[in-house]
């Protein structure tokens, strides 16, 4: 066997080429590539002046890890102890090709709980750029997916900011979808609510705006119900609302019960009052 010992504060070893130091290990153990004074264990530096291309993300790569097996994966594993003993906290960054002859390459992120036998994928980024949280398959660019509730938190934790969901679409028209949030029953093709953002009338200054809220019948797709016109009118059952509150039926109110367009009711015996005044 070959071995190096070294007894005083020196270098343990450095490897040259020309004149120039490429590899070193240095006093305490601390290995250096491109660097003679490594502040970590593994410490590797470089001084390159080529600009980061994001269509080329490879045109000037500090490290490989490459794999050569068919159908393989090239891991990162990290992993703990905790306090000492034999309890191992365990996490992964993998890459892989999505599909065997494809150039489609995914990374993921893998955890272990204290429950978990093994690490577990939690988080993947596709070939296409589509998170996944909870799934394998992102179907856009962040899919949440779990079998229990799948909530989105967002938390300001300091005072006079506060968190917010901000859709920007871009259009030349009036009354265009500028986003939506959309609920569906089940599977995909089961849309049963929508509340959607629309442009407004002033297609010059493109400040003014609409929201529209949806819902569905049994066995039937959705239908607008009401919505918030950019000057506040409010029309229930019109898209052109003519008053602050325009409600609108196409049925002929015959029946109080089952036609009624406005109906006022107490669960109590006290009784329903309607005030108008200028």
């Amino acid at each position: 066997k070959f071995s190096i010992h070294q007894s005083a504060s020196a270098d343990i070893l450095n490897l040259y080429d020309g004149t120039d130091v490429v590899f070193s290990v240095i006093d305490g153990g601390n290995v250096g590539i491109g660097t003679t004074v490594p502040s970590t264990l593994l410490h590797i530096e470089r001084s390159s002046t080529t600009a980061y291309s994001g269509t080329a993300t490879t045109n000037d790569s500090t490290a490989l890890i490459l794999n050569t097996g068919a159908n393989g994966h090239a891991t990162l594993q990290f992993q703990t102890l905790s306090s000492g003993t034999a309890q191992t906290g365990q996490a992964t960054i993998s890459s892989f090709n999505e599909s065997s002859g494809s150039k489609n390459t995914a990374i993921t992120f893998g955890t272990r709980q204290n429950s978990d036998g093994s690490i577990i994928e939690r988080m993947r980024i596709a070939s296409d750029g589509k998170v996944g949280i909870g799934t394998t398959a992102p179907e856009t660019f962040l899919h949440l997916e779990s079998t229990q509730t799948a909530n989105l938190k967002l938390h300001n934790t300091d005072v006079g900011y506060s968190p917010g969901i901000i859709f920007q679409g871009k259009t030349n028209a009036a009354d265009n979808l500028l986003g939506r949030l959309v609920a569906y029953w089940d599977d995909d093709s089961s849309e049963v609510a929508r509340i959607a953002f629309e442009s407004g009338t002033d297609t010059s200054n493109k400040d003014d705006g609409i929201i529209s809220f949806w819902t569905s019948a049994a066995s039937d797709t959705v239908t607008e119900r009401m919505r918030i016109m950019n000057d506040g009118k409010v029309g229930i059952g019109t898209t052109a609302p003519a008053a602050n509150l325009h409600i609108h039926t196409e049925t002929d109110e015959t029946d109080e019960g089952t036609d009624a367009v406005l109906t006022l009711g107490s669960n109590t015996s006290g009784k329903m009052r309607m005030y108008f005044g200028v």
